[in-house]
């Protein structure tokens, strides 16, 4: 018997037994995984016609983000190219595998350098998550200081990585115009 598989290993084997399969095919094997497993099935997609291939497949040359434990097989599938995209593809990671929502500098640096084998730049660290937070999108402040979680935006731009035309067209947050000081008007000098 082998070992034990854990649920990216199964999930990858999942989504490699459906590519290329037409909706319908896609739809038995997940109903008979499911019902296997104990479940009630899986309910077809709707406005799909019947013989294509189901539009998780159909032309997409990145599969869906599914839980990894290999943080290195995670960056090499989506080829972070600067600081940010590190950053945000480490956070993710760190997320699909159950590690926490909120990430700090040490958290990062753990996925980034211990597990991805890359270089972490602790010197310049607090500008480049700056540039990530601020001018990115990636991440937003967290609840404790020195603490960021994921944007809904970076998450969607790692989700489209690496291909970067299509993460070039999700729509970034928009950015806050600086509140200008009002400032009190000077009373007139009264004439004498």
């Amino acid at each position: 018997m082998s070992a034990k598989k854990n649920i990216g290993q199964l999930a990858a084997e999942i989504y490699s037994s459906l590519e290329g399969q037409t909706l319908e095919d896609s739809h038995k094997i997940l109903t008979t995984v499911s019902i296997l497993l104990g479940g009630t099935g899986i309910s077809p997609a709707q406005g799909q016609p019947a013989g294509t291939t189901h539009p998780l497949f159909a032309g997409n040359q990145n599969p869906p983000m599914v839980q990894m434990d290999d943080a290195k097989a995670f960056f090499k599938q989506k080829d972070p190219q600067n600081k940010g995209e590190e950053f945000v593809v480490a956070a993710v990671f760190r997320e699909l595998n159950n590690q926490g929502n909120a990430h700090t500098k040490d958290d990062l640096r753990t996925i980034i350098k211990s597990q991805a084998a890359r270089k972490f730049d602790d010197k310049n660290f607090n500008r480049d998550i700056q540039n990530a937070t601020r001018q990115a999108g990636f991440f937003l402040p967290g609840e404790n200081k020195g603490e960021y979680t994921v944007s809904s935006y970076g998450e969607d731009y790692v989700a489209a990585l690496p291909d970067r035309a299509a993460a070039g067209q999700i729509k970034r947050p928009s950015k806050k115009a600086p509140n200008k000081k009002k400032t009190k008007a000077k009373k007139a000098s009264k004439a004498k």
